[in-house]
């Protein structure tokens, strides 16, 4: 929720900021990430309502994924503007510049498998000691930790006057969420476990994946267009921070209808968007 309700409105409000314009326009090749975030949410509306995460959720929202990455590689590209490190890269040698990006990522991923559990623990032990939810805190710190490169990187582009691809990077995130992040979790856990039960969710754990779920369809009704306004980006952001705030369930239930009621009136508005968007 943090991307779709922090994010994305801050790349509008940059770009107002920096030009006066009070719409960002997308390209017409993000309507591939427009339509997967669609078919995503949809699908991911059910989890709640059954309460668990399954294998076979995995295995869909997997081969979603899969069929995204396939299509995006089939899109007509064109070269990046490489700048710092990358354009640095960029000018080695083939075999320099593919030991470089190995080595990069190897040194990446040895750092988060050393610092995830000793983050997350300490978060736990953190709010025990300070007497706040250490759901919050696990819920809320880890992800501004996580997500800021990514803030960080879209601000600057916004900020240099390409938001909307700023803005095709953090549709992109958000998919990889809810396909590789959601679908990875009931593998993690069948193989920690050591059964095939699947991920039962709990009341809160419920409540969150329909809030999510229901933002994120409201979302995509926004964007159907590829373009986010001024309004549209204040209601992202309005409906977010209360959902910050607000911790209490029947509230948050109302949201999440709220959110949903304001999609089905945004995919009515803009349902001659769909055939563009398909095609």
């Amino acid at each position: 929720r943090l991307l779709i309700g922090a994010a994305w409105p801050m790349l509008v409000f940059i770009l107002w900021a920096r030009t006066g314009a009070k719409s960002l326009v997308l390209e017409r090749s993000f309507s591939l990430e427009v339509l997967s975030l669609l078919v995503v949410a949809v699908y991911a509306l059910h989890i709640p309502f059954k309460g668990s995460i399954e294998l076979y959720d995995a295995a869909f929202l997997t081969a979603a994924f899969v069929v995204y990455m396939w299509l995006v590689s089939r899109v007509p590209s064109e070269e990046p503007e490489l700048v710092g490190p990358a354009r640095l890269i960029g000018a080695m040698p083939t075999t320099q510049r593919r030991v470089a990006l190995a080595s990069l990522f190897l040194y990446s991923a040895a750092s988060i498998l050393a610092s995830a559990e000793p983050f997350a623990e300490g978060l736990i032990h953190s709010g025990i000691q300070l007497g706040i939810n250490e759901f919050v805190l696990v819920q809320w710190v880890a992800p501004l930790a996580s997500e800021a490169p990514e803030f960080l990187v879209a601000g600057i582009l916004a900020w240099r006057g390409r938001a909307s691809v700023g803005m095709g990077a953090l549709l992109s995130s958000k998919v990889n969420q809810w396909t590789l992040l959601v679908g990875g979790l009931p593998i993690v856990y069948t193989i920690s476990s050591g059964g095939f039960g699947g991920l039962h969710l709990d009341a809160r754990q419920t409540e969150e994946v329909l809030l999510t779920a229901a933002q994120t369809m409201f979302a995509v009704a926004v964007v159907l267009s590829l373009s986010l306004s001024l309004w549209e980006a204040g209601a992202l952001f309005v409906l977010f921070t209360i959902t910050v705030y607000e911790t209490n369930t029947e509230v948050r239930l109302f949201l999440s209808g709220v959110y949903l009621v304001l999609a089905a009136i945004m995919f009515v508005v803009q349902r001659r968007e769909f055939p563009a968007i398909w095609r």
